[in-house]
């Protein structure tokens, strides 16, 4: 049996230390993720790949994401949050490790992104329930936006750093070296900081204390038929599928493309992604507020992606620099503003005892979309040409969110 360190004695805004704590800890995989898609020229280089085959690297993350989904949730409950978050980072580090030492074997350099990828497929499944439990469920939006930005940040920082390092020192390795420690010093400031809630809330948002558990022990017999049932898990789930596939679809090779078509260096291209994940980190934290003051998170859903169509329209057909300022906004939007709001409408929505298990669902169908948005834009770029992958994947993806949050709009909060 886990061991939980109780939390009966802290303050109430010991919550958002423990955001905190999960929020930096999950970070590192995202930030892993991004090597490849801030080095992705130059990956193709030294192994002499093309856009389809880079895709695949990429996409290691997201398989092992799919893999890890469902599981995460079981594994949690038997070892327990603390533990299963020290195995995820180590995974990263080993598999960082075996990045670094790959040399020009494409198959070891695809084996150590599928051990880094093994923790952003525990990670992602753990962020919600671990924050949600220290929020009464009407104040989970802000909390939620700020979760929400756990990749978006690694877009923001990962291109600039690493393409800069990259610049300067004129290979990728110590890129590896980089996370390999920031991942070590993160796993010691999760330990130091991290509690589990020792208490729920009442139906008038009270703290109710309770006797001690481990984490995800409400993942019992019948908690993932309650989440499949749930109109808000549904919605969020499907949802999540598209918006990430067109999202990635984009996101991924928008440096690449500015790249090769633009001609500027690779520091300058990754600051135009760089730039739509600071304004995503904005808004996902403007727009989670907003959904707690107002309540309306599927008229603000639909909002956010109605910038997501506009900017997957232009982004892979302009050749102006300057247009790239409102492709900028239209990404920090889109991409800050609407997994924030799928994230709080799980929150609010799904029964608290099927909460694990609702996110092990949305997690699966947000790496799938990811996996799907990547390989097909890859594949379509390499043998269509940039306009069209954009226009035939991205774009119909984002429209049938709208579609999609019109069906639930009545069955979900």
């Amino acid at each position: 049996m886990a061991q939980r360190v109780s939390s009966k004695n802290l303050p109430s805004w010991y919550a958002w230390v423990v955001l905190a704590a999960v929020w930096l800890a999950a970070f590192t995989a995202p930030a892993n993720m991004v090597k490849v898609t801030a080095l992705a020229a130059p990956i193709m280089e030294w192994f002499a790949i093309d856009e389809a085959s880079v895709s695949w690297v990429m996409s290691m993350f997201y398989i092992m994401g799919c893999v890890f989904a469902f599981p995460a949730a079981g594994i949690m409950k038997k070892l327990g949050m603390r533990k299963t978050v020290v195995i995820a980072l180590v995974f990263e580090i080993v598999g960082g490790l075996m990045g670094v030492f790959s040399g020009n074997s494409l198959p070891l350099f695809m084996v150590s992104r599928a051990l880094e990828g093994i923790s952003w497929g525990l990670l992602a499944v753990a962020g919600i329930p671990a924050i949600s439990a220290w929020f009464a469920p009407s104040k989970r939006g802000l909390p939620m936006g700020i979760w929400g930005i756990w990749v978006a940040v690694a877009f923001i920082l990962g291109p600039l750093l690493f393409a800069g390092m990259f610049d300067a020192l004129g290979s990728w390795q110590p890129v590896w070296w980089l996370n390999i420690v920031f991942d070590a010093v993160m796993l010691v400031v999760f330990l130091l900081l991290y509690r589990d809630a020792s208490f729920s809330f009442d139906e008038q948002e009270n703290r109710i204390e309770r006797a001690p558990q481990e984490f995800g022990e409400t993942v019992a017999k019948g908690t993932y038929k309650k989440a499949f049932l749930a109109p808000a898990v549904l919605c969020a789930a499907i949802a999540m599928l598209l918006m990430c596939g067109a999202q990635m679809a984009i996101e991924n090779f928008l440096p690449t493309y500015i790249f090769e078509n633009l001609d500027v260096s690779l520091t300058v291209a990754n600051l135009v992604s760089s730039g739509g994940a600071i304004a995503g980190v904005v808004f996902s934290i403007i727009l989670g507020k907003l959904s707690d003051v107002t309540g309306k998170t599927k008229l603000i859903l639909i909002v956010t992606v109605v910038f997501g169509l506009i900017y997957s329209w232009i982004a892979f057909e302009t050749t102006n620099l300057a247009v790239y300022a409102f492709i900028v906004v239209c990404i920090g939007i889109a991409e800050g503003g609407g997994p924030a709001m799928l994230f709080t409408i799980l929150a609010k929505g799904c029964p608290e005892e099927a909460l694990p298990a609702g996110s092990a669902i949305l997690a699966f169908m947000q790496n799938l979309g990811m996996l799907v948005g990547t390989t097909l834009i890859g594949t379509v770029v390499s043998n269509l040409g940039w306009a069209t992958g954009a226009h035939f994947i991205a774009v119909p993806l984002y429209a049938l969110v709208i579609v999609v949050t019109l069906v639930f709009w009545k069955k979900v909060k």
